[in-house]
């Protein structure tokens, strides 16, 4: 499923890489352990027993969603923040915005930036020009790491949005934190080379081919019990 691509071999500073680390970090409070992206759905209804089927759902998600739609849209939103261009950020904000298939998958894209934008502005990360954009958190997270390596940027938000769903899997599977671990260190290099994968695609080549994910968001916004708001 993964193709074979060039490795990301930018140079980091050790305040690049710590910036990129505090961005990833689960503790970071923008409240994204309250979303599953559908998970929680998919484990209710018996399509994800165990590790390995976990594993492979992670895999398609990243191949056919993250790879082809939110990384290649984070680095044109990314190079327009770097560049303090409000237009061109509210237009690529968006574009994420309509593919979110769903009102929970669109409702997370929303509250996750809105959170983060607040912290952003709270601990005067935040330019002026931006300072009153309601953006998402594709966008939200570009415009933190504006001034990173794209590369570095891009594999940094696939690791975060898999550490997310390990998070959720452990609290709704029958999986312990050291099998969560293992699926994510299995992963990372397929979070590699989907950032650099992403980095090359056209605008005709962005989009999303994950019918059952808005399926699964669907039944999941009438889900009887849940726990995760997605």
């Amino acid at each position: 499923m993964s193709q074979k691509v060039g490795p990301i071999i930018t140079m980091l500073t050790i305040t690049e890489i710590l910036r990129l680390n505090w961005l990833c970090a689960p503790s970071l409070p923008i409240g994204a352990f309250a979303w599953s992206q559908g998970l929680e759905s998919a484990i209710s209804q018996g399509l994800i027993p165990n590790q390995e089927e976990f594993k492979d759902y992670l895999e398609v998600q990243l191949h056919y969603g993250l790879t082809t739609f939110d990384l290649p849209l984070l680095k044109r939103l990314q190079a327009a923040a770097h560049q303090a261009d409000q237009d061109q950020v509210e237009q690529l904000d968006a574009w994420v915005k309509a593919g979110r298939g769903t009102r929970e998958l669109l409702a997370e894209e929303e509250h996750l930036g809105r959170a983060l934008l607040r912290l952003l502005r709270r601990t005067d990360l935040c330019p002026d020009w931006a300072y009153s954009l309601d953006l998402g958190y594709v966008a939200a997270w570009a415009l933190a790491a504006r001034e990173l390596a794209p590369d570095a940027v891009l594999a940094a938000f696939a690791l975060a949005w898999a550490q997310n769903l390990v998070t959720v899997a452990c609290k709704v599977l029958p999986l312990g934190q050291t099998q969560g671990q293992q699926v994510l260190l299995a992963l990372m290099p397929q979070l590699t080379q989907a950032a650099q994968r992403a980095m090359s695609l056209s605008d005709e080549a962005i989009g999303t081919a994950l019918p059952g994910l808005m399926q699964l968001s669907c039944q999941h916004e009438s889900q009887y019990t849940r726990l995760f708001r997605s």
